[in-house]
């Protein structure tokens, strides 16, 4: 489970999550086997200009993420404040999947079946490596489950053992919410998921996925602000400061 968890709250409403509707290694692919210029100057610039529209929209959503952390840390913040900028994040992601599939769905038009086949082994070759990379640093203990640190901080900080064992119930809730998240998007991917390789996938089939995967994303945030709630029932300021701290240190942006 420790891969699913190694991203956190980055995988979850950050980062290039979305990018699977792209394939792995597309633009690289597009270069090495669409010979004729003309059209793979063509192909590119559609990824290209997909890109660039995202680009204003991941700002944006960066700065939710920032407000997120902030109000995660407070002990004044209401249901509603979360419930916003969840609001915000699935609108700035949903807005960022329909451009995404719309030029996915341009580009693909332009690429020949045979030329197809081979971008898809390519980007087989891109997720296997990056899977065993993962592995690796896990075997030689380079990335923890963040997880962890959370549950020391819990068990170091309260000393109410009622309490104590009330929050890292909430904790484990939280965790396994995550964990059926992080499963689910890791078989996102040209080797796990076949639609992603079907170069006639519809755009309704794409964006079923897509609102599969935010509904997913929802249910995993909801936990998350369970989680935050159950914890302020069950700890003094001090005890707060503390967890939460450990908490934090799962947002990241990049």
């Amino acid at each position: 489970m420790i891969v699913g968890t190694i991203a956190l709250i980055t995988i979850l409403f950050f980062g290039g999550v979305n990018d699977y509707f792209l394939v792995a290694d597309l633009e690289k692919g597009v270069k090495e086997y669409v010979i004729e210029k003309d059209r793979q100057k063509e192909i590119l610039a559609d990824i290209s200009l997909g890109k660039g529209k995202i680009k204003k929209v991941r700002a944006m959503r960066k700065e939710s993420m920032k407000e997120l952390k902030t109000v995660n840390a407070s002990r004044a913040a209401t249901r509603e404040d979360f419930l916003e900028i969840h609001d915000d994040l699935i609108t700035y992601i949903t807005n960022e999947q329909s451009v995404l599939i719309t030029f996915r769905q341009n580009a693909i038009a332009k690429i020949t079946d045979d030329e197809w086949t081979q971008i898809i082994e390519l980007s087989t070759q891109d997720v296997e490596a990056n899977k065993d990379k993962l592995q690796s640093e896990i075997d030689k203990g380079k990335l923890k489950d963040p997880f962890e640190e959370i549950e020391a901080s819990i068990i170091k900080s309260i000393s109410d053992p009622a309490k104590k064992e009330k929050a890292l119930d909430a904790m484990m809730k939280f965790k396994d919410s995550f964990a059926v998240f992080s499963q689910k998007m890791s078989e996102k991917n040209v080797i796990d998921h076949p639609l992603l390789t079907d170069k006639y996938a519809s755009t309704e089939d794409l964006l079923e996925l897509a609102e599969f995967v935010n509904t997913l994303r929802t249910n995993t945030y909801e936990a998350m602000t369970e989680f935050h709630f159950e914890l302020l029932e069950v700890t003094s300021e001090k005890e707060w400061e503390s967890i939460i701290k450990a908490f934090n240190k799962i947002f990241k942006y990049s």
